[in-house]
């Protein structure tokens, strides 16, 4: 008896032929789906991109992190003996990476620049304001310890830190990363219910042909071929157009947004763009065929013999 040879092209043929009879024959119900799941990815890319962007702005606070270090006006200014030798002591501080001295007149002029043209409130003053210090770049990792060594100096008056509004950027960048896990949890969760439900029906509709092919002798990997391709290409098409609107919109959106909070660090679209493509058509195509058997699970378990 001479063996017939598998043939995967013309299998593979059939599995995408009869995948679009079936996308056809639900063609508004598929359409809707679409719709419905394409809204729901963009969901999740708005939240995973807005998790990525607050991570952004945190490592960037983090890498910019100073304090200011006042100290005994008797100090002298910058190239002072005694200055330098605090200069010396406080880069020994375990922690500090960068100091640099800013004298009252650059303290002046650089809150100047800050206040733009409400800068001429500080002509009332009669004398400048304020004083010189001491600006030290300092590593967030223990931040109250090496506090508390540069206040212990010889010669230091006081130490201002931005502690606090750090640990609050910190605390919005951990609650956005909690929305953007429930966002990623509540579209899987409604995607696969969505597609499961679609290739459930589809089942049903055209189950007269699968008994046919059973009583035909078709193994059931051939036949219920169709129906994961159906449920992949319903998510991975909803996934390809949440991905294309998001484009839109943050070409739209992203340079508005950066104009109006000058301090966020600059949106970089080019290494975004690719990588939330790419990261949704992959878990769309895997949402798709995870539903699609689980979709075939429910009809199965329901006691419809296919």
């Amino acid at each position: 008896m001479t063996k017939v040879k598998p043939k995967p092209l013309s299998n593979l043929a059939f599995t995408f032929r009869e995948a679009r009879t079936i996308l056809s024959l639900s063609g508004l119900s598929s359409l809707l789906s679409i719709i419905s799941l394409t809204l729901i990815f963009f969901v999740a890319i708005l939240a995973g991109s807005s998790w990525w962007l607050s991570s952004l702005l945190v490592d960037a606070l983090k890498n910019e992190a100073e304090i200011s270090v006042y100290y005994a006006p008797d100090l002298g200014e910058a190239g002072a003996p005694g200055l330098e030798a605090l200069v010396s002591r406080v880069g020994a501080v375990e922690g500090v990476r960068t100091v640099k001295p800013v004298s009252a007149a650059q303290a002046f002029d650089a809150m100047s620049e800050i206040l733009g043209t409400d800068a001429s409130v500080l002509t009332h003053f009669q004398e400048n304001p304020f004083e010189a210090y001491l600006e030290v770049g300092v590593d967030l990792g223990n931040l109250a310890a090496l506090i508390a060594k540069v206040q212990a100096l010889e010669g230091v008056d006081y130490v201002r830190d931005n502690q606090s509004i750090l640990e609050k950027v910190a605390s919005i960048a951990r609650l956005v990363t909690g929305i953007a896990i429930f966002v990623a949890a509540a579209v899987g969760t409604a995607t696969l219910i969505v597609t499961a439900h679609i290739v459930r029906e589809g089942v049903h509709a055209n189950r007269e042909q699968i008994m046919t092919l059973k009583l035909l002798g078709a193994p059931n990997g051939f036949i219920y071929r169709p129906f994961l391709l159906e449920g992949v290409l319903i998510t991975t098409a909803a996934g390809l157009l949440a991905s294309l609107l998001f484009w839109a919109f943050a070409r739209s959106v992203g340079p508005m947004a950066t104009e109006l909070i000058s301090f966020l660090p600059p949106f970089q679209f080019t290494k975004l763009l690719p990588v939330v493509t790419v990261t949704t058509l992959c878990a769309s195509a895997l949402l798709g065929l995870t539903a699609s058997l689980l979709g075939l699970g429910l009809v199965r378990n329901h006691g419809m013999r296919v």
